[in-house]
This record gives C-alpha cells, sequence and structure tokens, in this order.
C-alpha cells in the first residue's frame, strides 16, 4: 500500500513540475538574451531528446523496433516528411503487434 502511494505521488509531483515549468519557463526565457550559442543548444535539445529515446527502445528491442525506426529513416531521407515518417513507424509497429504479436519475431 506504501509503495502505491508513494508512486502515485511522484507521478503527481513529476506532472506538477513538468506543468510548472513549460508555464515559467517561458516567462523566465524572456529575461535572457538568445544568443547564436544558446539559440543551437535549444534547436538541438529536441533531438537529442528523440534520439536518447529511440536509442533505448532500439537497445531493448527487437526486429519490429530496428525495422519501424529503418522504415522512418528512409522516409525522411528519401521524402523529407518527418511527421510522415513517424506515423508510418507507429503504423509499422502496431501493425507488426496486431498481426504478428510479439512473440519470437519481436
Amino acid at each position: 500500500m506504501i509503495v502505491e502511494s508513494v508512486a502515485l505521488f511522484v507521478i503527481v509531483l513529476t506532472a506538477l513540475v513538468t506543468f510548472l515549468t513549460r508555464l515559467v519557463g517561458t516567462e523566465l526565457m524572456l529575461f535572457i538574451p538568445l544568443t547564436p550559442r544558446l539559440e543551437a543548444i535549444l534547436r538541438s535539445m529536441s533531438v537529442s531528446v528523440l534520439v536518447a529515446i529511440v536509442a533505448s527502445n532500439l537497445a531493448a528491442g527487437g526486429i519490429r523496433e530496428i525495422s519501424a525506426t529503418a522504415l522512418a529513416v528512409l522516409i525522411t531521407l528519401f521524402g523529407g516528411h518527418q511527421l510522415l515518417s513517424i506515423l508510418a513507424a507507429m503504423a509499422l509497429g502496431a501493425a507488426w503487434t496486431g498481426w504478428l504479436g510479439t512473440g519470437w519475431l519481436g
């Protein structure tokens, strides 16, 4: 019972901190001058977070995750549509799970 209470407290606290960061962070950035270096950091941060998420999923995943990521990379490289590549990768992963399950193939 205590474990569930602690888990719930951590989830609520994390949600609150995230909300406050988004709310206050934009206001605080009004007082910080946007230098070229800071702009480069802000632009690359979202990419680094995405790469960390994808890399951890690939390391823990199997053929399904590798196939979905490869599809996303190919669509992005040859089509230039990032949103389409993400949607296609999600669709491939969902279809793979729906049709084949997660057995020995992934």
